[in-house]
């Protein structure tokens, strides 16, 4: 259960979808497959953006923006959780992967300028605020390296101009099995089995996910026994969780089949001959598959912000603020685990139904 579960079986797809379109997700990631039969129309060609050097365009030759603008709306055979808004790509990946931090905080801020009203960023990485140091093998002498501090000033600027010009930032909470609420201790596991020479010393925060304004999503996995629980994964910590969300998981040793993935959408161009993409041909024709990850989980959230946003368009001719959207979702969300906020499902699972029956009441 992924897209089902924070959709209650997609009741919450008849909710006010008529004025969906006027709303605006920029997914800032590796590109769209535009031509998608499930995406076609509802992306936006003309203006989406691609930072990466050497490319003049936004189409997607790694397969996970399309995967993720599926799951915040794609409206075709397969249903988003926000079917029918506008999606609109900011490419930052080129087909492999590697963006720079200047190539992400630069979509954030043409994302803003553009008006959207969402952005989704399942991607990220650490920054270190302190030092690193290292150490000559040979003569043992320690040398003082650089830091981060710079990256994440330059995220948070990005970041606070975009919530400032109306749009929701919604970040994965990423897949390293941290628990961030430490970021000494991040800075611990960091050093864990280097063998470089290299030491991080002070505080080390996952960006940008734990940038101040962003929506931070942790993923939620389910089977092997249990309903709902923090995937094996994902990162957590007190503080750091603003909700949770369906990103799927195979267990500690990737013993489970493709039903604990997310199922979404994926380039129809693109070949895809490992097992699990021949399984989905096989179930489903060209443009399907299988992922897992705290990127799979952040559009949830996002889908789920879209719809909401929408909805209150729809009643009032207005479009809600960043930190109404967030609080709508915080305070509809299923709790789970301890009662109230948890440093693993942060204020409980994202359920749009629940955002969009709120609304209408």
């Amino acid at each position: 259960m992924d897209m089902e579960q924070v959709t209650n079986n997609g009741a919450s797809h008849s909710i006010n979808k008529e004025g969906r379109s006027e709303v605006v997700v920029a997914v800032i990631d590796t590109g769209f497959d535009f031509n998608h039969p499930d995406l076609v129309a509802n992306v936006d060609l003309e203006g989406s953006k691609t930072f990466v050097p050497g490319t003049t365009d936004s189409w997607d030759w790694n397969s996970h923006g399309t995967h993720v603008a599926g799951t915040i709306g794609a409206d075709g055979r397969m249903k988003g959780v926000a079917p029918g808004v506008t999606l609109r790509s900011y490419r930052v990946f080129g087909a492999t992967g590697g963006a720079q931090q200047i190539w992400i905080t630069d979509a954030i801020i043409a994302a803003a300028n553009d008006g959207v009203d969402v952005i989704n960023m399942s991607l990220g990485g650490t920054r270190l605020l302190g030092q690193w140091f290292y150490t000559n093998p040979n003569t043992g002498e320690k040398i003082r390296g650089g830091n981060s501090a710079a990256d994440y000033t330059a995220y948070t600027r990005a970041v606070r101009y975009a919530v400032k010009k109306g749009a929701t930032v919604v970040a994965s909470a990423g897949n390293s099995s941290y628990d961030l609420s430490n970021p000494s201790k991040v800075a611990e596991k960091i050093n864990e089995g280097r063998t470089d020479g290299w030491e991080a010393k002070g505080a080390v925060f996952y960006v940008p996910a734990q940038i101040p304004g962003v929506v931070t999503v942790s993923s939620i996995g389910a089977g092997f026994g249990t309903e709902n629980r923090l995937a094996y994964y994902s990162n957590y910590g007190n503080g750091a969780i603003d909700l949770g969300a369906p990103g799927g998981d195979l267990g500690p040793n990737n013993q489970g089949g493709s039903k604990h993935l997310v199922l979404s959408a994926v380039p129809t161009y693109m070949t895809f001959n490992t097992a699990r993409g021949l399984e989905a041909k096989a179930l489903f024709g060209e443009g399907y598959g299988w992922k897992g990850g705290t990127s799979m989980a952040a559009p949830q959230v996002s889908g789920a912000a879209a719809a909401y946003i929408a909805s209150v368009l729809a009643d009032t001719g207005k479009k809600t603020s960043p930190m109404q959207v967030q609080t709508r979702l915080q305070q509809t969300a299923v709790d789970a685990g301890k009662n109230g906020y948890d440093e693993i499902y942060g204020h409980g699972i994202v359920n749009a139904h629940q955002a969009l029956l709120k609304n209408k009441k």
